[in-house]
């Protein structure tokens, strides 16, 4: 294979050939190749008008598109949002070189008229704008919702045309855009969306606390509750209704403790409608693989349950509490609070 190159796949069945990495063809007993050359992976990748063929959206004519030049772009709607609510100062104009727009004229990409993607056009919104540039057709960064020919599926994508990379540096880049994500999640679980992401609940445990005298316990109560907003007590945006609320029936929680600052977990149980401690590691951030690992929510507003600490397996010291809630079914945008207590014996 090294003197005739990469050879196509055959019938996997017979396994007569397989697909030779391009980089490791080198000039090993090759007459094709001069010494000291090598050859690179072979790849797939969108060229010359990469974001129109990622976005294929809209006409020849009204497409999403990028608009080199030179200019700066200004702090604007929703993008005070992120100067405001997170303390992160943002400069109220910063470069913007690649502005883009969702629907104004611009050279195609060459396999415009070529299928799949003639076959199948999207359709992009700009829904946020968080920093414009110069007309309002032109913008620094926002949020463009994608949606697919039959309009029953979306995606969100937050685009962004800055560049102060050489005036305030690639740090800038990297936290601005964790905040722009953050905010545009917080952004999209409003109702009036066509595709909304349901919003992740704020657990906080109630009891016990560090306060709490616990002296030569049986048992300890345990409280929680779970409430709609940001985990700072906060409205999720500025827009958000002060009674917004999802189902909490769709909530379950994952119970655990630390006898050693968090380094290591035990996972808690149901057990008997109490909480009961077992031998099995618990994994911060992974919803229990155990049915008897998954609590669900079972009531409205404070959630209680009984955790037996005998003796034996709970001595004198302190211990972290955690209690994670999840979306049934959906093993991300979790939440979690930890909580620090002491037993007296």
């Amino acid at each position: 294979f090294y003197a005739t190159g990469n050879l196509f796949a055959g019938n996997a069945g017979i396994n007569q050939w397989y697909r030779q990495r391009d980089s490791d063809c080198v000039n090993n007993n090759t007459k094709f190749l001069a010494q000291g050359t090598t050859i690179g992976d072979a790849q797939q990748r969108t060229q010359v008008k990469g974001c129109v063929s990622f976005m294929n959206n809209g006409t020849s004519s009204a497409h999403f598109n990028h608009h080199p030049g030179g200019g700066t772009a200004n702090l604007f709607g929703t993008g005070l949002e992120l100067q405001s609510n997170y303390n992160y100062p943002l400069p109220s104009s910063v470069d913007a070189n690649r502005p883009f727009s969702v629907d104004t004229s611009g050279n195609v990409s060459p396999e415009w008229n070529l299928p799949p993607y003639n076959l199948d056009r999207h359709t992009a919104t700009l829904l946020r704008t968080y920093y414009e540039r110069g007309a309002s057709d032109r913008i620094g960064s926002g949020l463009v919702q994608l949606e697919d020919p039959t309009l029953t599926n979306g995606a969100y994508v937050i685009v962004s045309g800055l560049s102060p990379t050489t005036t305030l540096g690639s740090t800038f880049i990297s936290q601005y855009s964790l905040l722009a994500m953050l905010q545009s999640y917080f952004e999209v679980g409003a109702t009036s969306m066509a595709h909304r992401i349901k919003q992740t609940p704020r657990v906080e445990i109630i009891a016990p606390t560090e306060l709490t005298e616990l002296a030569d316990p049986t048992s300890i109560t345990v409280q929680w509750e779970t409430d709609w907003v940001r985990w700072d007590g906060e409205k999720y945006t500025d827009t958000t209704s002060v009674t917004f609320s999802e189902s909490e029936s769709e909530i379950d929680y994952s119970i655990m403790y630390s006898t050693d600052a968090g380094l290591t977990w035990r996972q808690l149980e149901l057990f008997a409608g109490q909480l009961v401690a077992t031998a099995v590691p618990g994994t911060p951030g992974k919803v229990p693989s155990i049915p008897a690992h998954v609590i669900p929510d079972s009531s409205l507003g404070q959630e209680s349950l009984s955790w037996l600490v005998p003796v034996g397996t709970f001595p004198a010291g302190s211990y972290l509490l955690r209690i994670e809630g999840y979306r049934r079914g959906q093993s991300l945008h979790y939440s979690h609070h930890i909580q620090r207590l002491f037993i007296d014996r």
